[in-house]
Formats: structure tokens, C-alpha cells, sequence
């Protein structure tokens, strides 16, 4: 809790101080992973349909070993010269000087936060921290009941601004893309193309355009005579009238998280910011001076 202190009424006096002003933990509930981008792969052009590995293809590896043309997403410096086809993709978005070097996402302690039109962050912008320190203007105002009777008043001065304060863990913004058009997912077993997306995909993506066949994750209807397919899939969990229109996943300032446990499909949770309440302050008293 933020060190603070409150005036006394009627006196010149103030309580004493409470409050040790700590930091406290940011993160949200995680499973370290390693992020990895594909260094060597096919262009994904927008005029025509992607295969799979893509160059600037996002994914997330349970392990250690790193596939051949893939690299850990971890802010390294390339040169051009020997990268040029992935330079194209990607450009200086994530760092680099852009003559002789650019650099790769860096997702190292951090979650891919999705950009497009409307959000707040921008592609290969960064945001968020892993632990914060309140100050005396993010407490809600507060009074306190004075014990004794010398100053003649009940209740101290009243405390606090109620200010907001940021709720993001360490954040990279990154395009979350979703397959318009792949390989149906039977549930009833068979071969997918291991080159082929599957319809309803979603996969991370770290240059600034989107390839054919593929949309943004940006909540846009769609017409459901036009996707059949696709809204078999997504139904009207992300939105729609269900009758002529389905939405799509709206990751833009959001990340994904599994599903269960209390999470299901397509509902929408959490806040940027914080206000607190003063019920949830910590219960806390102060001195009078003598």
C-alpha cells in the first residue's frame, strides 16, 4: 500500500504515515514457453495463398530444440544481406538500423499483445511492467474515525484521488491472424497437409500486412452465405446476428488464454486498468501524535 497519511481537522497535525509504498507482482497467471519466428520459409505473398512455414510465422514451442529455419524470438540483431526475403516482412519494425541489420520480435518475458486499427498499441511497440508501485492518488478516497475526542473532530481528512493505475503484464504488439480458407477440422480423425492452414487458425504473425487467405483478429462480420465453413466453426461466439453476419476473435489489446476453468470460448475478460475500491484496500490504521 502506497505511504500515506491524513490531515486532522481543527489542528495543524497529521496522522502518522502508513504504508511501505512496495511494489507488488504484475504477472498474470503464465507458462513459460519459447516463441519462435520463421527465419526460412515460404514469402507470405497477400496476392496469393500462404503454405506453411511462413516467413514471420509466430509460434509458441513446449522445449529446447529449435527446428531448423526457425529462431527464437528474442530481439537479435540480422544482417539483411543474408536475410532479405524475411527483411521485406519485417523490416525495422522491432529494431535494427535498416542498412546493414534489423532486428527480430523480442517475446522474452513478454506476451503478444494483437494491433490493428483501433488499438492502443502498435505493431512492435511495447507496453506493460512486471511489478508497480501505487501511489497516494491511486488510493479511492478514504476517511478514518478518530478514537479519541482532543481534536474535536470524528473522522480525519479524506485521502486519495481514486486515479487509475495499468494492469498490463510486459507486452509486445504483434498481428494475431485467423484462416479464412484451409483444411476443415473433422473431428472424426484423418491426414491434414502439414503446409496447408487449417480453417479457424489463429497464428501470430510479425510483419505488417495480412496474406490471402487469411484476416486480422480484429472482430470483423463477416457474411455467413459468403463463410459457411468458417462460421460452422465460430458460430456467433465472438458475435454476430447468427442469421446473416459472424464476427470474428477481437484480439486487438488482448492476448489469448486456454479455455476452463471458469474461461470459455469467445467471452471477453479483464481490464487495462485498475480503480480501486475502498473495500478492497488493505486494512490499515494510523497514529495520532501525542
Amino acid at each position: 500500500m502506497p505511504a500515506h497519511i491524513h490531515s486532522i481537522p481543527s489542528s495543524t497535525q497529521s496522522t502518522g504515515v502508513t504504508g511501505a509504498s512496495q511494489s507488488f507482482n504484475n504477472l498474470q497467471l503464465s507458462l513459460p514457453v519459447n516463441y519462435i519466428i520463421c527465419t526460412s520459409g515460404y514469402f507470405p505473398s497477400p496476392d496469393s495463398t500462404v503454405q506453411y512455414p511462413f516467413l514471420g510465422q509466430i509460434v509458441a514451442l513446449i522445449g529446447n530444440s529449435i527446428p531448423n529455419g526457425w529462431t527464437l524470438a528474442n530481439g537479435n540483431l540480422l544482417s539483411i544481406a543474408q536475410n532479405t526475403a524475411l527483411f521485406a516482412v519485417i523490416g525495422t519494425t522491432y529494431g535494427g538500423d535498416g542498412r546493414s541489420n534489423f532486428a527480430l520480435p523480442d517475446l522474452r518475458g513478454r506476451v503478444g499483445v494483437g494491433v490493428a486499427t483501433g488499438s492502443s498499441l502498435q505493431l512492435g511497440g511495447k507496453s506493460g511492467t512486471e511489478s508497480i508501485t501505487l501511489l497516494s492518488t491511486n488510493l479511492p478516497s478514504h476517511q478514518h474515525s478518530l478514537l479519541s475526542n482532543t481534536y474535536g473532530n470524528n473522522q480525519t481528512s479524506s485521502t486519495g484521488d481514486g486515479q487509475p493505475f495499468e494492469n498490463a503484464q510486459p507486452s509486445l504488439g504483434i498481428n494475431y491472424m485467423i484462416s479464412l480458407s484451409g483444411v476443415y477440422p473433422s473431428r472424426d480423425g484423418g491426414t491434414i497437409d502439414s503446409q496447408t492452414p487449417v480453417l479457424g487458425e489463429i497464428v501470430g504473425f510479425a510483419g505488417n500486412y495480412v496474406p490471402q487467405g487469411w484476416s486480422r483478429a480484429d472482430g470483423s462480420l463477416l457474411s455467413i452465405s459468403s463463410n459457411i465453413a468458417l462460421f460452422s466453426l465460430l458460430q456467433t461466439y465472438y458475435g454476430g446476428d447468427g442469421k446473416s453476419s459472424f464476427a470474428l476473435p477481437d484480439l486487438r489489446d488482448r492476448v489469448t488464454v486456454g479455455s476452463g476453468e471458469g474461461f470459455t470460448v469467445g467471452a471477453v475478460v479483464g481490464s487495462s486498468e485498475i480503480t480501486l475500491a475502498t473495500d478492497q484496500l488493505p486494512a490499515h490504521a494510523h497514529s495520532l501524535p501525542n
